[in-house]
């Protein structure tokens, strides 16, 4: 079957922090995207491209033998049908591992990735290697890394026309079509004073601009003040040492991680013990475990009036969004304190400012995430000749992800009233596998045969917890109190998921330019009724070796069903 090898050497000199981002431009048809720009964001991977409209087009992930969940989780609504998820990006499971654990990365892009790994694999496999020990004495490793990023290339935005239409200033208006900034007399606006805005530290008063005066414009420093220069810092430490029975290894990551939109941020920390024992010269054990926190927070985006770039792009520029929160006093003198002050909104005289001010965006809203991820392999090899082995291997892979969304009151739109949701997601999967492999040798002809049985169960669950409409302007972030019951929703899904497949391999190379693959599997699925039967064939010809003089230092012809 087609594969590839990428060296972890090449991984880790990418600079990337995330395992997924790593792999980019390591092997041919292997396209590899980020799906934002936020920091621990997800990845999407596939191997020779989409092969459906609708459907997963993500290759699975074997980690040291055990198949993990890399699924993007989005909890209580999904990015599309805006639900509490929309114009946030979530993490994928992948990222959660640590690229300098690893020792080697093998891509499957062929038939055969199938019929080992099953349906799951249909889409190609990923196969990962973790690192093990070094026999001798005990050495230490540690090694820092730090990251700075630049966004490449800002948007060009205009400068010249202010707020309003028809070529006239007008405060309140969406549109930037307004006055000639340039023909501006200059010096300060006029005002009506009555109703104004006073900002929160106290240092701001805008009253009503009667006439727009002022030539100046905000463009560059309102982009810097949603924008950083991000960074990350990554702190790896190792040990590893044995003998010729037994070896081990521990590592411990720290990541620390701040984005290019000011507030968002990801930490990870990765602890991980390898340990392998040779009991006996047919029998030898290994065990690899992990486990992985991470702490992200994430920032609204997309088409979005509470994202953080709908208001940043539509904002007139000559509106200053520094000044983005304080008290509205309207002209009887009562206040209203707490109140979102935007370019639609300059005294914040309502509820909500239509488009969030972006900085309101960034320190106000939160989209926290927590995640507790624990994977564990163990692996029992027996090989009673030097041709023969069985390998019988037991693995789990849990985690759980909490998740918290917070729109404080007078944000926009339909959570001008204040919303504060959490999702408690869980995810356990065990996988367990018998393998029998045998070689034979008959010369110029070599033959390897593969025989196993796989038993795999998945267990999810969501929890959702949704409060709107607060009873009182607080950023105290609680489901408990702060609504009325009717305005409070609760709800639960969960999936089981279990299979069993029995497969078969045959390998066969001739002359070390003839390759054929034939392989079987039978396959039983808890969510179809009745079990199913697939095979593939795969064959190769290595044509170079038989040209001679060539020009072409390789190729080979593939047929593949």
């Amino acid at each position: 079957s087609s594969s590839v090898s990428v060296a972890a050497a090449d991984m880790t000199r990418s600079g990337e922090s995330l395992m997924g981002n790593a792999l980019a431009a390591k092997a041919s048809n292997v396209i590899v995207n980020a799906v934002a720009g936020d920091p621990g964001a997800s990845t999407s991977i596939k191997i020779r491209g989409a092969n459906t409209i609708s459907g997963a087009s993500q290759p699975l992930i074997v980690v040291d033998g055990m198949p993990i969940n890399n699924s993007t989780v989005y909890g209580g609504g999904n990015n599309i049908s805006g639900g509490r998820d929309a114009g946030t990006v979530q993490q994928s499971r992948l990222n959660d591992l640590n690229s300098n654990d690893i020792e080697s990365v093998e891509v499957l892009k062929g038939a055969s990735a199938a019929a080992l790994w099953g349906s799951r694999a249909a889409n190609g496999v990923i196969m990962i290697k973790t690192k093990d020990g070094d026999a001798g004495k005990i050495k230490m490793n540690y090694k820092r890394t730090m990251s700075f990023d630049e966004i490449h290339e800002r948007i060009p935005m205009q400068t010249v026309w202010g707020q309003g239409r028809n070529g006239s200033w007008s405060a309140g208006y969406a549109e930037s079509w307004g006055d000639y900034i340039p023909d501006r007399s200059g010096g300060a606006d006029e005002v009506s004073t009555g109703a104004h805005f006073i900002s929160e530290d106290g240092t701001f008063t805008q009253y009503k601009v009667t006439t727009k005066n002022s030539k100046e414009t905000f463009v560059d420093s309102n982009w810097d003040q949603v924008f950083q220069t991000g960074k990350y810092t990554q702190d790896d430490f190792q040990v590893t040492g044995g003998d010729a029975s037994k070896t081990f290894l521990f590592s411990y990551s720290r990541l620390r991680q701040d984005g290019i939109i000011r507030g968002s941020l990801y930490d990870r920390d990765n602890f991980r013990l390898n340990t392998k024992f040779r009991l006996s010269d047919m029998i030898s054990m290994e065990s690899k475990a992990s486990y992985t926190y991470t702490n992200s927070n994430r920032i609204q985006q997309s088409s979005n009036v509470t994202g953080v770039m709908l208001g940043l792009l539509r904002n007139a520029p000559d509106f200053d969004i520094t000044h983005y929160k304080g008290t509205y006093v309207d002209g009887d003198g009562i206040e209203y304190a707490g109140r979102h002050r935007g370019y639609r909104r300059h005294l914040a005289e309502r509820t909500h400012p239509t488009y969030n001010n972006p900085i309101w965006t960034t320190k106000e809203q939160q989209a926290g995430t927590k995640v507790d991820r624990f994977m564990m392999t163990n692996e029992m090899t027996i090989t009673p000749d030097q041709n023969t082995s069985v390998v019988i291997r037991a693995g789990i892979d849990a985690w759980g992800d909490d998740r918290s969304w917070f729109f404080p009151i007078y944000s926009s739109g339909n959570r001008s009233s204040g919303v504060f949701a959490e999702d408690a997601l869980t995810n356990r999967e065990a996988n367990y596998d018998f393998i029998v492999r045998r070689n034979v040798d008959l010369g110029s002809i070599s033959l390897n045969v593969t025989a196993g049985y796989n038993w795999w169960d998945r267990a999810y669950n969501r929890t959702s917890f949704n409060i709107s409409s607060f009873l009182v302007n607080t950023d105290k972030q609680t489901v408990n109190v702060n609504t009325a019951a009717e305005a409070s929703t609760v709800e639960n899904s969960k999936l089981f998921i279990r299979s069993g497949r029995t497969y078969g391999l045959l390998s066969l190379s001739a002359m070390n330019n003839l390759f054929v693959n034939v392989s079987g599997v039978s396959e039983s699925h808890s969510t179809i009724s009745d079990p199913y039967f697939y095979p593939a064939v795969d064959l190769a010809y290595q044509f170079t070796d038989m040209l001679g003089g060539t020009p072409l230092s390789f190729g080979k012809l593939r047929l593949a069903w």
